[in-house]
This record gives C-alpha cells, sequence and structure tokens, in this order.
C-alpha cells in the first residue's frame, strides 16, 4: 500500500478506492440488531452500486481506515449543501476491531488532518442515542452535543424483540412507525487543537 495520507505506527488512512469494496466481505458482522445499518458485509450489489455514487459525488470525501495493511473502516465527510461550508463526518469500523482503540486513533489522526488541510472551522456529525460507545469515543475527542432530533430508524418492526425492550427510552414510536432519538455533535477547530497534541496526549 502507498499513497497514504496518513501514517502512524499501525494506522494509516488513504483515500477510498472502489476496489476496496471487496474487502467489506471479510468484515464482521454487528450482532446487535440496532447497529445493522454498519454491517458492511451484507452489501448487496445495488447497496455497492448505491455506495459508488457516494464516492463520485463531489459533496462527499471517503478516507479507507488501514490497521497496517488490513482494512478496518472508513471516514467519510459529506457536505450536505454547497451552501453550508461545514462538513458532516461518519465513522464506521469492522466490528472485530472496535473497543481496541483504533477508532479513537483513527478519528484523532484523521481530525488533525482535517482543521490543517480542509481550511474549516468545525465539524458535526449524527449519531443514534441508544449508541453509547460511539457518543463516549466523541466525547473523549472534544464533540458536544448540540442539538437532538428524531430520524426514522433503519430496522423496523422490532417492538416484540427483547434488544428493542432494553433501549426503548431512546426510540418514539409514532402511527406503528420506529423513530430513533438522535444527538446531533460538533467539534469545534480551537477545541480540538487545545485538547491534543500531535502525539495524541492530551494537553
Amino acid at each position: 500500500m502507498d499513497n497514504f495520507l496518513i501514517e502512524d505506527e499501525d494506522i494509516k488512512i488513504k483515500k477510498f478506492e472502489k476496489s476496496y469494496f471487496k474487502y467489506f466481505k471479510n468484515f464482521s458482522p454487528y450482532d446487535d440488531i440496532l447497529l445493522t445499518d454498519y454491517n458492511l458485509c451484507f452489501l448487496t450489489e445495488s447497496e455497492i452500486k448505491n455506495w459508488e455514487k457516494r464516492i463520485k459525488s463531489k459533496k462527499n470525501n471517503y478516507f479507507a481506515i488501514f490497521f497496517k495493511d488490513i482494512l478496518i473502516g472508513y471516514i467519510s465527510i459529506s457536505r450536505i449543501s454547497f451552501l453550508n461550508s461545514n462538513f458532516e463526518l461518519s465513522l464506521c469500523l469492522d466490528e472485530k476491531f472496535c473497543s481496541k482503540g483504533y477508532g479513537f486513533k483513527s478519528l484523532r489522526l484523521f481530525l488533525e488532518y482535517y482543521f490543517e488541510n480542509f481550511d474549516k472551522y468545525s465539524i458535526w456529525l449524527n449519531v443514534n442515542a441508544f449508541n453509547q460507545r460511539a457518543i463516549h469515543l466523541y466525547e473523549k475527542i472534544g464533540f458536544e452535543k448540540i442539538s437532538e432530533f428524531l430520524g426514522d430508524f433503519e430496522v423496523q418492526k422490532m417492538q416484540k424483540l427483547k434488544r428493542y425492550e432494553e433501549a426503548k427510552e431512546y426510540f418514539e414510536e409514532k402511527n406503528d412507525i420506529i423513530y430513533s432519538k438522535i444527538f446531533t455533535m460538533k467539534l469545534d477547530r480551537l477545541k480540538f487543537l487545545e485538547r491534543w497534541d500531535r502525539s495524541g496526549n492530551k494537553f
């Protein structure tokens, strides 16, 4: 592998290429039904074609995350409107590489690159309120919750499932449709640079 934008001892990040789709089949699935949308190993041909369209769009920038030479996930930044100069961030990791520090390290390295090369003063993201592991990661980096809204959840008809009952406080139902509570979180450039030095140590 070469042409990396970001390189560390074990984490490397580069622009996402079409040829990387074949590695998604090696990803491990999430057992939690609430995280079904992150199961890239089950992408269909039509879903991959939609991915290809998103990657080609001028509004989107996709980056592949490698642990040594293994693709373990991606980071994307998307500009929802050309009138809005701030980007929305998204992060997804292969399940077997979660809770090992790779998500934190990848995101910190990427944000350092983002604030140095994209000439932006902030970045934001949306995260489901039930996804406490992700929220903890984002708060550790320096993101702060700024608003909350309801969004159609990717999985419907799960009212009888035990997992749904366990997380019911994070959902609302209207007209038999399940809506997820979603937090919008924001990170300012100065706050990020004040929190972390170039070695990844907290000031």
